[in-house]
């Protein structure tokens, strides 16, 4: 009989499936809203998983394996999600829902840190890699000499959370001027909203006018270069990875963003003689590298 595995990401609006042979190779994929709540985020997961299943005739039974990366503290292996504010989640045994309906225990991790892992698979062990996610929220997912660095308390890497302005706006994470609150999409939705946007105008935001775009264009770069200054200072990885739906966004109207961030007034003067704007490198399909990263830390895989 032949084995299957599931590859899953889910981010702060949508859920992604991908079903994988044995030797690796995408056999189907599903996207879909990942609602907002505990019970939303679940049933969208379940109906996901169920898709990928009935595109390719697959039975359940022959998945050897279920990887999920999901935003907030993550809990491999009991199978528990806490604190993912984006998602609405509090507290959320994941593990058990899967499990009752497809009777196959998941490993679960931090979504960021299922696409540095999928990242991490084509390059050497011995070279220590970041991916910065600027998407929902805003996080990292560090690789040294090949391991990946979760923390006592699975938070590292949630750097989003570090507060650069205390006089800034309120965080969902309680503090004022967090990273994310300027290189975020729930930072955007803020923002916008305070100079009396529609907070989801967001998603069209090449329709806005051309000083509200410059002018979010400009606080989002600001926190990025802020967000890769810690990075370089803590870690200062082989290889930076920058992604993320938001920033997909700024891209397109900043499509030359390294000249622009290695001329900003915002980063340290010895931020571009460091060489660290040499070392970055854009990821674009982002759910999908982040489903392999899923399936790559699997048990089966392993």
């Amino acid at each position: 009989m032949s084995s299957y595995l599931i590859g899953i990401d889910v981010g702060g609006t949508k859920v992604f499936s991908e079903l994988f042979d044995s030797s690796l190779k995408s056999v189907a994929t599903d996207h879909r809203s990942s609602g907002f709540g505990s019970n939303q985020v679940s049933e969208s997961i379940i109906a996901s998983i169920s898709t990928v299943l009935a595109k390719s005739g697959v039975e359940s039974t022959s998945i050897d394996g279920i990887g999920i990366g999901i935003p907030g503290q993550v809990d491999s292996e009991t199978g528990t999600v806490i604190n993912a504010a984006n998602l609405g989640i509090d507290s959320l045994d994941l593990g058990e829902v899967i499990s009752h309906n497809f009777g196959l225990m998941p490993r679960l991790m931090n979504d960021v840190n299922a696409t540095a892992v999928g990242l991490a698979k084509s390059h050497q062990p011995s070279e220590s890699l970041v991916y910065l996610n600027f998407g929902t929220g805003l996080a990292a997912g560090i690789l040294i000499d090949g391991q990946l660095l979760s923390g006592a308390s699975s938070l590292a890497g949630e750097i989003g959370h570090i507060s650069v302005d205390p006089n800034g706006a309120v965080c969902t994470c309680s503090q004022r001027g967090c990273l994310e609150t300027m290189s975020s999409a729930a930072g955007i939705r803020e923002f916008l909203a305070s100079q009396g946007h529609r907070s989801e105008s967001w998603r069209d935001f090449e329709s806005l006018p051309n000083p509200v775009r410059s002018s979010v264009g400009g606080r989002f770069i600001e926190g990025m270069l802020k967000a890769i200054n810690v990075i370089a200072l803590s870690v200062d990885p082989d290889y930076l990875y920058l992604g993320g739906g938001t920033l997909d966004l700024i891209r397109k109207d900043n499509p030359d963003l390294i000249r622009i961030m290695m001329e900003s007034k915002f980063g340290p003067s010895f931020l571009a003689s460091s060489g660290v704007f040499d070392r970055v490198r854009f990821v674009e399909n982002h759910s999908n590298i982040a489903a392999m990263g899923s399936v790559l830390s699997l048990d089966t895989k392993a």
